[in-house]
């Protein structure tokens, strides 16, 4: 399945309480088939904490800092205390488990926990149970 059908069919299940959506693909978002008004925003694959951080910022209001370069040999900086400052409800689809676990380190290192859906049509049966 690809990232465009569920992100359209959680937009229908929520029914105008629509939650920020974010494609994360290895492709452009013309390739991946997507349009511009269904998805919030996008990362390209593969996708660095200080993106995810930054465009977390940019999504909920705070201002990002510059963008520094990633150096692998250097321990990433992550901002434990965003989660209190900025609480979200999360919800991953992803069908990659080590991209599961890997998305999940990330939120918990930034003070986030999250709901993970194995692919795009759990999310969107979970989602119509939700809401």
């Amino acid at each position: 399945m690809d990232g465009l059908t569920p992100a359209v069919g959680i937009r229908r299940a929520v029914d105008g309480d629509v939650p920020k959506l974010v494609l994360l693909s290895s492709l452009g978002m013309r390739e991946a088939g997507a349009e511009a008004d269904v998805f919030h925003a996008h990362l390209p694959k593969p996708v660095k904490a200080s993106q995810l951080y930054n465009l977390l910022l940019v999504l909920f209001g705070e201002t990002a800092g510059p963008m520094e370069p990633y150096a692998s040999e250097a321990e990433p900086r992550f901002d434990r205390e965003m989660g209190r400052r900025l609480p979200l409800r999360i919800f991953l689809a992803e069908d990659n488990k080590i991209n599961q676990k890997l998305a999940l380190e990330v939120f918990r290192r930034l003070g986030y926990s999250a709901k993970i859906a194995g692919n795009g049509l759990e999310a969107i049966e979970s989602l119509e149970r939700q809401w």
